[in-house]
């Protein structure tokens, strides 16, 4: 007899197959809270704005539903997850004429000024909570989470450059992200 799998023990791209052949959305449900928490950490950096963060990946979710079936991706969940993200956040800025290049300075002084002092007072608070977790990782962990967000390498480049596998990657990006979603829980 064998045992059927909990929702929790598929990978990402297994659950998404799930979504995309059997219109799940139970299954949908559990990779949006997989992801919430790093997305909204994601969206923030260039949003500068804990509720424009929210509508920003509620928006790449809400289309990621719409258009499950169509959804092709050469790389990971996560990347395209990330990717959408970005590219959901800079297309906001650049129809509002807020921001010709990403520049974290620009984006902070702009929300400084149409921020209320709630969302600023939050949305400082996470950022220093994000990087303090950040910081809080082990050397070489902290180093391929970063090369990963920061640079938006893929594991493949990633591997390369530090002489590691793939799977040394994934492995440390997956316990990087654990710490980082147990250190943010109060934010989910």
């Amino acid at each position: 007899m064998t045992k059927e799998l909990s929702l929790e023990e598929y990978s990402n791209e297994d659950l998404f197959e799930l979504v995309q052949t059997k219109d799940s959305y139970p299954t949908f449900e559990k990779l949006y809270k997989r992801f919430y928490s790093m997305l909204i950490s994601h969206a923030f950096r260039y949003m500068r704005s804990t509720q424009q963060a929210d509508d920003m990946v509620s928006e790449v979710f809400y289309k990621i539903w719409k258009r499950r079936s169509e959804i092709r991706m050469n790389s990971s969940l996560q990347s395209y997850l990330y990717t959408s993200v970005r590219n959901k956040c800079l297309d906001h800025l650049r129809s509002e004429n807020r921001v010709e290049r990403c520049d974290d300075d620009v984006l902070l002084d702009f929300d400084a000024k149409t921020a209320t002092p709630h969302q600023y007072t939050v949305g400082e608070e996470l950022k220093k909570r994000i990087e303090n977790a950040i910081e809080a990782l082990p050397n070489d962990r902290r180093r391929i989470f970063k090369m990963s967000r920061d640079n938006g390498l893929k594991y493949k480049e990633i591997a390369a450059i530090l002489g590691i596998s793939i799977k040394t990657v994934e492995t440390q990006m997956g316990r990087a992200l654990k710490h980082l979603r147990n250190e943010l829980s109060e934010y989910l």
